[in-house]
């Protein structure tokens, strides 16, 4: 079966450390092969710590032994998920971003899915497991 190649390394950085510090979770590696005629998933599911999750993309194409980027990042696109079942129903009108963030104790259970198509298009969906709330964008792209 052919392959196609050209997908990007895409990560998420996340605030750590209560704010304090940065890290990089790589989601999918650079140079990453996908079929040209089926879509291609990889799945986390975790319980949330916070009540809302700025989950901030990024492209990069290698990363040093520590697996941080050590080469140009660039900007993949984000995304803002309400984990805070009162925050899901607020609608398109309020800007989450303006919203402060902070630790919860028993957040719900998320999934977060990442598919790649067979043109190499990364869309990313963020799912509360516990009341079915879903955002999904298309990474690479302005939203």
């Amino acid at each position: 079966e052919p392959l196609a190649q050209g997908v990007p390394g895409v990560g998420v950085l996340s605030d750590g450390e209560s704010g304090t510090q940065v890290s990089f979770d790589p989601l999918l590696d650079p140079g990453l092969r996908v079929s040209t005629t089926e879509s291609v998933s990889v799945t986390r599911t975790y319980r949330a710590a916070h009540n809302l999750g700025w989950f901030r993309f990024v492209e990069y194409t290698s990363t040093d032994s520590d697996g941080v980027p050590r080469s140009e990042v660039v900007p993949y696109g984000e995304l803002v998920f309400p984990f805070d079942p009162a925050l899901q129903g607020l609608g398109d009108g309020v800007d989450l971003r303006d919203l402060p963030v902070h630790r919860t104790e028993d957040g719900p259970l998320v999934e977060e899915r990442y598919t790649v198509d067979p043109h190499g298009i990364v869309t990313v969906s963020v799912t509360d497991l516990d009341t079915g709330h879903r955002v999904s964008r298309t990474l690479g792209t302005q939203h």
